[in-house]
């Protein structure tokens, strides 16, 4: 039903137009592929539709004449086709001027569907089958002499010479066209051109609606979020695409602005609204209860502003394609506004821009006020840079003046310095000893820290203000620390020395000259250096004696001293001390004399 009444409304508005085609009931072809989806306005006809002059005229020949027609007269009709036929007859669709769509058009039905539609009438088709062929001969021969008057108008198909009687001048038509053929129509869309056209869907011949003198209509339901062109092909049996119709251009309405009424009670305001599409539009406007009138269907109503306040209206725009509504906000009489300043904290020696929510008609001035440790003290600028020289709390106020009044907003801005790092403490540690790291902080409190050690401390990262770490690796090291307060951030990377207290693995000696009287002494050590020996040789008797004849320690800070070896079988205790910057050991060491040296006597 919904079709139907498309159809019915098109037959009141579409004129007639003739045109010529042929019949058939498969799709159509897209070219130049299928996968591209897109189509080419005509695409020729394959070779395979050729058939000679001699096939058509047997069937022809063939051909029985109607109930009731004279057979001398159906055989002068069939005289006369024979005599008009082509040698070569090729099966088309309607190519060639005058064969295309010219009233492709938009409408909506009852339900606001929306639908694409056109009519088509093809030429030679006196049946109406869809193909112009030898059965089109029929209708000539059962209406022979008829007069086309008004109470037989559907006679106009037939009447191909103009005459006003169908007679023998009207087989012309049949062998002009013949071999065309309408299967349908394919609807296509896309931008100027054809190169990016797709199509969206065939219409087959059995779907359309006949009317009167052999016009049929077609419909095809089409809704688009987006301006479109749209456009019909007829399309034979085979596939083929014939001539391209007339381009609808899908415009629907699109509001680009909307200028409300404003100002005081009293006055009188146009709006207005700049709209893209197709024309005409029809205008629906909501104007709220603060103007009168309070609704138009005018372009651009004038309006007396009627009461003081925020309103909220909306504008409706269409025209036949579709509606589009656009909000808005008509403010009239009213004082302006603040709900909110940002921000509401600053950074000492930095220049700070500030804004306010202002709401109100314009034009509003502006007067901000930052106190006297501010630079400016005083801005009537929208939205100011100010420098605060020193932290704490700064009362502050902004005023805001339009015609209708003024609006004060006091706030407070707390200021603050970045955070600044002198020194990280301490700068050196022991090798797998705990330290504690320590960082002196100039700036506003309170302060977040962000330790990294890059591997050489546990734990690697911690946030503790003044964390305890294990130090894992010695040598100098490089270390990050990052402060951050509620005005800023800084970072600091720091030198950390991890150093190695001494350690001693074995002490060993080796004898020297002089009749092995004394032995050279060494530490096997590790540490960093520099590092400082203290060796003592207890010589004050073997096993615990001490009424040996050599008495008393021998001592050296050397790194490899020598010591005289007490020339008494027995063991001798000794020490050596060493000691770093990070440390000092001690290892105890004894020497066994297991042989007296024999001292020769003097000569003579």
């Amino acid at each position: 039903m919904r079709i139907l009444s498309i159809l019915i409304l098109m037959v009141t508005i579409f004129a007639l137009a003739a045109c010529g085609g042929g019949g058939g009931r498969t799709g159509p072809r897209l070219a130049p592929s299928d996968d591209a989806g897109q189509v080419s306005p005509v695409t020729p006809p394959s070779d395979s539709n050729e058939r000679s002059r001699e096939q058509e005229l047997a069937k022809l020949e063939n051909l029985e004449p109607p109930e009731g027609v004279d057979i001398v007269l159906w055989n002068e009709i069939k005289a006369a086709l024979a005599a008009l036929l082509p040698e070569k007859i090729v099966s088309t669709p309607p190519i060639g001027e005058g064969k295309a769509v010219t009233d492709l058009d938009f409408f909506r039905d009852e339900e606001e569907a929306g639908w694409l539609a056109w009519s088509y009438q093809l030429q030679g088709d006196y049946n109406v089958d869809g193909v112009v062929n030898v059965d089109d001969l029929t209708p000539i021969a059962e209406n022979y002499s008829e007069v086309i008057g008004e109470e037989n108008a559907w006679l106009s198909l037939l009447d191909f010479s103009g005459n006003g009687v169908v007679d023998i001048a009207d087989v012309t038509g049949i062998a002009l066209y013949y071999g065309t053929e309408l299967a349908g129509f394919v609807v296509i869309s896309g931008g100027p051109g054809f190169a990016d056209w797709e199509g969206l869907g065939p219409v087959e011949r059995s779907e359309a609606e006949a009317l009167m003198g052999g016009v049929l209509l077609f419909a095809f339901a089409v809704e688009s979020e987006n301006w479109a062109d749209f456009g019909v092909l007829a399309y034979d049996t085979e596939g083929a695409t014939g001539e391209m119709s007339n381009v609808l251009e899908y415009r629907q309405p699109r509001i680009i602005s909307v200028d409300t009424p404003s100002g005081k009670v009293g006055d009188t305001y146009i709006a207005s609204a700049v709209v893209e599409g197709e024309e005409p539009f029809t205008y629906d406007w909501i104007l709220t209860n603060g103007v009168s009138p309070n609704r138009s269907d005018e372009a651009e109503p004038e309006v007396e502003l009627v009461q003081q306040g925020y309103f909220n209206g909306h504008l409706t725009v269409s025209n036949r394609f579709d509606e589009r509504r656009e909000n808005f906000s008509v403010v009239i009489g009213v004082p302006p506004a603040i709900s909110s300043v940002q921000p509401l904290t600053a950074t000492c020696g930095e220049r700070t821009p500030f804004s306010a929510q202002v709401t109100g008609p314009e034009p509003i001035t502006y007067d901000w006020d930052f106190g006297a440790n501010a630079f400016p003290h005083k801005s009537a600028n929208v939205s100011p840079l100010v420098e605060f020289d020193d932290d704490g709390t700064h009362n502050c106020y902004l005023r805001v003046t339009n015609e209708y009044g003024e609006f004060r907003f006091d706030f407070q801005v707390v200021t603050g310095f970045i955070p600044q790092i002198v020194q990280v403490m301490p700068d050196r540690g022991i090798y797998e000893q705990d330290v504690q790291l320590n960082a002196e902080v100039l700036g506003t409190g309170p302060f977040s820290y962000y330790w990294t050690m890059n591997y050489w401390a546990d734990p690697n990262t911690t946030t503790n203000e003044s964390p305890m770490v294990f130090l894992t690796n010695s040598g100098a090291q490089l270390g990050k620390l990052v402060v951050t307060n509620d005005y800023g951030a800084t970072t600091k990377w720091f030198d950390f020395y991890v150093g190695k207290e001494p350690r001693i693995f074995q002490v060993l000696w080796t004898t020297g000259n002089m009749g092995n009287l004394w032995a050279t002494f060494f530490a096997d050590t590790d540490g960093d250096a520099p590092m400082t020996y203290e060796w003592v040789f207890h010589t004050d008797g073997a096993n615990g004696r001490d009424d040996q004849p050599m008495v008393g320690d021998q001592t050296s800070t050397w790194p490899a001293p020598p010591f005289f070896i007490p020339n008494e079988l027995g063991e001798f205790d000794g020490e050596v001390t060493v000691t770093n910057e990070y440390g000092s050991v001690t290892a105890e060491f004894t020497v066994t004399v297991e042989e007296l040296f024999i001292v020769p006597p003097p000569p003579g």
